[in-house]
C-alpha cells in the first residue's frame, strides 16, 4: 500500500472489455499522475496480477471469459491480492448485484455511465481510506508481534509459549496422549555478558535461538515422528528457552531431541572477532507423569534444568519427584540464607599458616562459617555453592572481606604481631566491575596495609578468561595486595600461562597433599609444582597436611609455608588468638581486645 506522498506513482488496473472506456479511463488517471495498466477481461487480469502488484484495481462486471464477480473472487483467492481495493465499475444497479459485487471482494462501486470528472478523487479517496486501514493493520499486527513475541530472538515470548502448552495439555489429556516441555538453560551465559558485554550476549541468544529452530528442522528422527506443528521453540527470558513437544510416542524421544539440541548448541560460535564456546543444561518434563497442569510441567522441567547444572552441566535430566524435595530443601536453605545475612549468623574462622624454615606462624585463611540457629553450624560445603548459584556470595564476600579487614585492625589497635590473612574469592566476586574499588575503600577505612591482605582464587576461575583475570589481577598486585592461586594443579595452567600472572603463591590442592607418601604420582606432582613456583620465583604452600610424615616430605621438597590440622583446625577470633600466643612466643596480647573496642 502506498503513502500519500507517493500517490502519483501509484499503479491503476483497468479491467474492462470496451476499449473506449479502458481509454477513457486511462487518460483521466494518467493526467492527475497515475499509472495504469489495461485488461480487456477477469482472465487478463489475473494473468497481471501473478506478474504484478497494483494498488488499486477498477474492474468491469459483464466481461467475456471471465467477469468481474469471477475475477475478483479470483483476485482474493491470491496472497498479493487480498488487500489491494477493487472498484468494481457497473451498469447493474439492483440490489442483488451489488450485494454479490460485495460478498466476492469487491471494496466499493461506482455506476455507469462514469463521471469522469470525479474518477481520479474517488480513486485517490479510496487509496488514502485503503492506506489508512491498511496503517491500523499493521499497527495491531505489530502491536500483536510485541505482545506474544520475544523482540530479541522473534521466537514466541513467555506469553505464546504459555498458551500453546495450555492447549497442549488440554489436548494431550483430551486424547490420552504423551506430551514434554525441554527447559534449556545456557552454562555460564553471564560470564560471557560480563567478559564481552550485553551486545555480544544479545547476539549470542539470536544465534542460539536459530540453531535451535534450525536443529529441530533438521532433525530427520523428529520429523519422520512430529511435524512441524507439533514443536515450538520460545524464549521465556534471559538465556532460557523452552521447546514444547506434542503427540510424543514414548518419553524417550524428548530425550533424543534434548542429546540433538546438546550437539547443536555446544559448538563454537563466532562473535566478532571472539569465539566463544556455550554449553546448554535442559531439564525435561513430561505430561502426565511429571505433571497435570502448566504450572507443574514448567515447574517441574525448570527442576530438573537445575538438576542438570548440578550434575555438570552440558547434560539433560529428566525429571524426578525427588528433585522436588531437594528443589524445595535448595529453596528453604537460599531463603535461610538470606535471612542468616541480615541477621548476622555468619562468623569468621581461621587457620594458621605455617612457615617451615621458621617454624612460626606466618599468616592466616579466614574461613566463614553459617551458624543457623535451628540447623546448628551449617557446612561450607552446603551454602558456599548454593551462594554461588544464587549470586548471595556477592554480598556475603563483601562481608567477609570487611570483617576480616576489621579483625586485623582490631590485632594491630592490640598491639599483636601482624600476620597477613587471605580471603577467599569466588568466580562472581572476582568478575564484579568493582571489586578493586571496593578492596582499596576496606582497606582505607580499616587502615590496614595492602600487603596484609591476600586474595586467594582458584586456578579455574583465574584461567576461566585469562586475558581478563591477568588485567584485573595487576590491577590489586599495584595496590600492594597479595595474590595466591588455590587449588594448583587441578585445572590447566601451563607455565606459559603463569608467566603471565602477577602471583605470589601457589596452593597445592589437598587431593595431592593426601598420599604423597605413598602415591608415587602424587609425590611427583608436588615435587614438580614446589620446582615450578620456585623457578617463576612464587612460594609454595600445601594445604590438608594432617601427619608428620606429610610435614616431612614437603619440608624436604622445600615447600614454604604448609596449611591443615596437624597444626590446627579453623578456629574461632578467640580461639586463634590462643592458638598463636601459644604457638608462636612473640604473639601475645600487650592490650584488653575489648577494652579497646569499648572505647571505639
Amino acid at each position: 500500500m502506498v503513502e500519500p506522498s507517493l500517490m502519483e506513482t501509484s499503479l491503476v488496473l483497468v479491467v474492462d472489455d470496451d476499449p473506449m472506456i479502458r481509454v477513457l479511463v486511462t487518460e483521466t488517471l494518467q493526467q492527475i499522475g497515475f499509472a495504469v495498466e489495461e485488461a480487456e477481461n477477469g482472465k487478463q487480469a489475473i494473468d497481471f496480477l501473478e506478474r504484478c502488484q497494483p494498488d488499486v484495481v477498477l474492474m468491469d462486471v459483464l466481461m467475456p471469459e471471465m467477469d468481474g464477480f469471477q475475477a475478483c473472487q479470483a483476485f482474493r483467492a491470491l496472497p498479493q491480492g487480498k488487500h489491494v481495493p477493487v472498484l468494481m465499475m457497473t451498469g447493474l444497479d439492483d440490489i442483488v448485484s451489488i450485494d454479490h459485487a460485495f460478498e466476492v471482494g469487491a471494496t466499493d462501486f461506482i455506476t455507469k455511465p462514469l463521471n469522469y470528472a470525479i474518477l481520479g478523487h474517488r480513486v485517490r479517496y479510496l487509496l488514502r481510506t485503503m492506506q489508512a486501514f491498511e496503517s491500523v493493520r499493521k499497527s495491531k499486527r505489530a502491536i500483536h508481534h510485541l505482545a506474544f513475541y520475544d523482540a530479541l530472538t522473534n521466537l514466541p515470548n513467555r506469553r505464546l509459549f504459555g498458551d500453546r502448552l495450555q492447549q497442549a495439555v488440554e489436548s494431550a489429556r483430551r486424547n490420552n496422549n504423551l506430551m514434554g516441555i525441554l527447559f534449556i538453560d545456557i552454562d555460564n551465559f553471564k560470564r560471557i555478558n560480563d567478559s564481552f558485554g550485553h551486545s555480544v550476549g544479545d547476539k549470542l541468544l539470536r544465534t542460539v535461538a536459530s540453531q535451535l529452530v534450525i536443529c529441530l528442522r533438521r532433525c530427520d528422527s523428529i520429523s519422520r515422528e512430529l511435524d512441524e506443528d507439533s514443536i515450538s521453540v520460545a524464549r521465556l527470558g534471559g538465556d532460557e528457552f523452552t521447546v514444547l513437544l506434542t503427540h510424543l510416542e514414548k518419553a524417550e524421544d524428548a530425550a533424543r531431541i534434548a542429546k540433538r539440541i546438546i550437539d547443536a548448541v555446544s559448538v563454537p560460535f563466532l562473535m566478532g572477532d571472539e569465539e566463544v564456546v556455550v554449553t546448554p543444561s535442559i531439564g525435561i518434563a513430561v505430561f502426565p507423569y511429571d505433571g497435570d497442569g502448566v504450572e507443574d510441567l514448567l515447574k517441574n522441567a525448570d527442576t530438573a534444568m537445575f538438576h542438570a547444572k548440578e550434575n555438570g552441566r552440558n547434560n539433560y535430566q529428566f525429571y524426578t519427584n525427588s528433585m522436588s524435595a531437594t528443589a524445595f530443601e535448595r529453596l528453604s536453605m537460599e531463603n535461610a540464607l538470606r535471612k542468616g545475612l541480615g541477621n548476622g549468623e555468619f562468623e569468621m574462622y581461621y587457620q594458621p599458616k605455617v612457615e617451615l624454615v621458621s617454624d612460626r606462624a606466618i599468616g592466616l585463611e579466614a574461613l566463614v562459617r553459617w551458624n543457623h540457629p535451628e540447623m546448628g553450624l551449617v557446612s561450607p560445603m552446603d551454602f558456599i555453592p548454593l551462594a554461588e548459584e544464587t549470586g548471595l556470595i556477592v554480598p556475603l564476600g563483601e562481608w567477609v572481606l570487611r570483617t576480616v579487614c576489621s579483625q586485623m585492625r582490631d590485632w594491630s589497635d592490640a598491639g599483636l604481631e601482624p600476620l597477613r590473612v587471605a580471603v577467599n574469592l569466588s568466580a562472581c566476586q572476582f568478575r564484579q566491575a568493582m571489586l578493586s574499588q571496593m578492596i582499596k575503600r576496606m582497606l582505607r577505612e580499616t587502615g590496614i596495609a595492602p600487603e596484609l591482605l591476600e586474595l586467594e582464587l582458584t586456578e579455574s576461575v583465574i584461567m576461566d578468561d585469562i586475558q581478563t583475570s591477568s588485567t584485573l589481577l595487576r590491577e590489586l598486585k599495584k595496590m600492594g595486595v597479595h595474590i595466591s592461586m588455590d587449588d594448583f594443579g587441578t585445572g590447566y595452567s601451563s607455565l606459559s600461562l603463569l608467566k603471565r600472572l602477577p602471583l605470589d603463591t601457589l596452593k597445592i590442592d589437598q587431593s595431592f597433599v593426601r598420599d604423597i607418601t605413598t602415591d608415587a604420582d602424587d609425590a611427583a606432582i608436588v615435587d614438580a609444582v614446589i620446582s615450578l613456583a620456585h623457578s617463576l620465583r612464587l612460594r609454595v604452600i600445601a594445604e590438608g597436611v594432617e601427619t608428620s610424615e606429610q610435614l616431612e616430605f614437603l619440608r624436604s621438597r622445600g615447600c614454604d609455608e604448609v596449611q591443615g590440622y596437624l597444626y590446627s583446625r579453623p578456629l574461632t577470633v578467640a580461639g586463634m588468638e590462643s592458638w598463636l600466643q601459644a604457638f608462636n612466643s612473640e604473639f601475645c596480647v600487650v592490650t584488653d581486645l575489648n577494652a579497646i573496642k569499648a572505647q571505639r
